[in-house]
């Protein structure tokens, strides 16, 4: 069952890495005499998507408290690159900041960041919040500063993500097996193969032409990506699975960021938790909006019983503990959350 919660992360809507503080008229001039300086931030989704319109509010009001002397330039719906490579750009200094879910931990050498891709893992978004800026969590977490880069913050929400199929609903486990499915990470292919499905390796730019030309039947995304790649034009079911709840981080390379002045990187810090409640609150009026917009293009609602799936699970998590050592003994602990 898909959780709301207008006031989810009202108290704390971002955990802050760096430091905390507002900015006197002193220091903001100080900063305001040196050049213009302009950051380079990509991200995944579409630039209409909640996220991508809380990210252009977030850059406006950057530019609006410096005077135009602190820009964001933004690059959706991966303009610069794969998730991938968004994450290696900004390891590398090439792109300033990205924005994407948890998954990106294994694009820094953190293993446990396979842990966020298990389906059925993640009860809700707060699971996940609550797991992430836990003790535990955060300690995974720092583990990807080593690589260059330093978190501004976590929490902004992301839809959970759903199942849209081209010519068969998929109501039970059954009906998923032997369909193809776009997949790619190793934590959904274990859990697709275990289902015996055919998890299928397709870049998000192409899945609408694998769709329509069969290359896949079964798409798993989430609820806004489903209508912002036209997925209604190509398949007919979607099944609201809620399979996996996730948030978002924001990253910034750690060698630009202390090249700011003192005060833009305070401003950068303490501006998390405007922006999170932002990217939230639009992410709550988004889903069913969204929901509505995909019934009324022709989509077929398909409600599954959550319970049959999460059977699924304990057999999957093997797999990461053999594969990937460090992520041993995390699951039961997830689990045990409240």
């Amino acid at each position: 069952m898909r959780m709301h919660s207008s006031l989810r992360f009202l108290v704390a809507l971002m955990l802050v890495l760096a430091g905390t503080g507002y900015f006197t008229h002193g220091a903001f001039a100080a900063a305001a005499e040196g050049k213009q300086i302009t950051l380079q931030l990509g991200h995944n989704s579409h630039a209409e998507s909640f996220t991508g319109k809380a990210l252009t509010n977030w850059a406006k009001k950057l530019s609006d408290q410096t005077g135009g002397k602190l820009k964001v330039d933004i690059f959706p719906q991966n303009q610069l690159g794969s998730n991938k490579e968004l994450s290696e750009q900004t390891s590398l200094g090439s792109l300033d900041l990205n924005v994407q879910g948890m998954n990106a931990l294994v694009d820094y050498k953190v293993e446990q960041g396979y842990l966020t891709k298990v389906p059925f893992l993640f009860r809700s978004t707060e699971h996940a919040y609550k797991w992430w800026t836990s003790p535990e969590g955060m300690a995974i977490v720092k583990k990807a500063e080593s690589q260059n880069v330093k978190i501004l913050g976590i929490g902004l929400n992301r839809m959970p993500r759903q199942f849209a199929s081209k010519a068969k609903a998929i109501k039970s486990p059954e009906d998923i097996k032997n369909l193809k499915v776009r997949a790619g990470d190793t934590a959904t292919n274990s859990a697709l193969k275990i289902l015996e499905a055919v998890p299928t390796n397709v870049a998000l730019n192409e899945m609408y032409t694998a769709i329509s030309q069969g290359v896949v039947d079964v798409v798993e995304l989430p609820l806004d990506y489903i209508f912002d790649y036209s997925m209604f034009e190509v398949t007919k079911y979607l099944t609201l699975s809620n399979h996996s709840f996730d948030v978002q981080w924001v990253v910034i390379n750690a060698k630009k960021f202390e090249s700011l002045p003192a005060s833009y990187q305070k401003l950068l810090v303490s501006s998390m938790p405007d922006l999170a409640k932002d990217n939230n609150t639009r992410e709550e009026a988004n889903f069913n909006d969204t929901l509505k917009k995909l019934k009324d293009k022709g989509m077929t609602i398909i409600n599954t019983e959550r319970s049959q799936w999460e059977a699924i699970v304990p057999k999957v998590v093997p797999t990461l503990e053999k594969t990937w050592p460090s992520t041993k003994g995390y699951y039961e602990k997830i689990m045990k959350m409240k």
